[in-house]
């Protein structure tokens, strides 16, 4: 087992997507906060299907020197999905982190995972717990929920955010999204399914405070819902195609 007292060595995976506006803001506080913890490792950043400068933006942030992490630009199809698996495909850390390009929950991401540091499975920080202060409306939290209920009903997964912030060890999360083909935001819904699959333990730990995006509120109409239920409906599909049901 590894001393807790040993430099912590961690991939961090930032897709970014339409991110020009605000990825240089996200990686200058990343520093702040990665200088005063012990780990070193790599920054990942994957374009994916920008229609703005996202991708110059990043090229330019590897000016932003970090004393004990390297920042890595890639470029994925366009998709969520896409960059995640090409991320943790990449990825050569002991352990990985996504976070999402516009910091909604800060660092509790690389917190939880040196608390975590000896544990093995699936870590997802969940937006629905009582606890967690959160300034999303409240048809947000309804389709929130409702959300979670279809994914309770057609793919069996008991759990209440699978859209969160994650993180787990390489050698698993390689072993789950090897598993995951979903190109789009389901990827994560996906790869919670996969992991029950397969056996490893899925825990959700909850989000202490939830921060506006630089973007502004983001916003749901009933077509995102309706592409939502499909997209359940087909990830239960290819997974009894491919016998992992």
């Amino acid at each position: 087992m590894q001393n807790k007292s040993e430099t912590r060595n961690i991939s961090i995976i930032i897709p970014c997507h339409n991110a020009s506006k605000h990825i240089t803001g996200t990686i200058l506080k990343l520093k702040s906060f990665l200088e005063t913890i012990d780990a070193c490792g790599e920054i990942l950043l994957i374009e994916n299907g920008s229609t703005d400068s996202t991708l110059e933006e990043i090229r330019n942030v590897t000016s932003i020197r970090f004393s004990k992490f390297q920042i890595i630009v890639l470029k994925s199809k366009p998709g969520l999905g896409e960059a995640l698996r090409l991320g943790v495909a990449r990825a050569s850390s002991e352990y990985i982190i996504f976070m999402a390009d516009d910091l909604p929950f800060e660092f509790q991401e690389i917190e939880e995972t040196i608390l975590h540091w000896h544990e093995s499975g699936y870590f997802i920080l969940s937006k629905y717990f009582k606890t967690t202060i959160s300034a999303r409306s409240n048809f947000r939290n309804v389709v929130g929920a409702v959300f979670a209920l279809l994914r309770e009903i057609i793919l069996r997964t008991n759990i209440r955010d699978s859209q969160g912030s994650f993180f787990g060890s390489r050698k698993e999360m390689k072993r789950i999204f090897s598993n995951c083909d979903e190109s789009g935001f389901l990827i994560t819904t996906e790869a919670a399914y996969i992991t029950r699959k397969l056996g490893i333990k899925l825990v959700e730990i909850p989000v202490r405070q939830i921060f506006e995006s630089d973007r502004g509120k983001s916003t749901i109409t009933l077509k995102d819902v309706v592409s939502m239920f499909i997209g359940l409906l087909r990830i239960r599909h290819r997974k009894m195609v491919q016998n992992i049901w």
